[in-house]
């Protein structure tokens, strides 16, 4: 019986999570049901057919792009196929204060700088996740 009240506590707890969360993607498929379900109410049956892009993140590689975005808060973490290892935080404030710093990027919008600062990343993959934690510690501790 304490068991079955400790599992019930959890999925309450879990889904008071994902209630408080509602607008984050904070998990593979939206939610730790995978029912990739979003309560987005911009988007409906009368305004669907006149969605466009408006904005595309190019992961660096030939190989398969195919993935789904995580989002917490006002970031958007995207990793490819090809790997764990090429994960790159392009809206990381700590990212784009070293990237400025280091290669002197110059930006008039936050898409401008996304595009530059991706640029100089290319040469990264597959190892942008590693190439990010020493931009932390640049930015941090001035030595990489």
């Amino acid at each position: 019986m304490r068991l079955r009240t400790k599992l019930m506590t959890i999925a309450v707890m879990l889904g008071a999570v994902q209630a408080a969360n509602a607008s984050d993607w904070g998990v593979y498929g939206g939610d730790t049901g995978n029912t990739r379900f979003s309560d987005n109410k911009q988007v409906n049956a009368g305004n669907v057919s006149k969605l466009s892009v408006k904005w595309a993140l190019q992961l660096g590689t030939n190989r398969s792009q195919e993935s789904t975005p995580i989002i917490v808060g006002d970031t958007m973490y995207v990793t490819s196929s090809f790997g764990p290892k090429n994960v790159f935080a392009v809206d990381d404030l700590g990212i784009q204060q070293a990237m400025i710093k280091l290669y002197k990027i110059k930006y008039t919008t936050k898409k401008e700088l996304h595009t530059k600062m991706l640029a100089k990343s290319v040469k990264w993959a597959p190892y942008k996740t590693y190439a990010c934690l020493h931009l932390w510690n640049w930015k941090d501790n001035g030595a990489v």
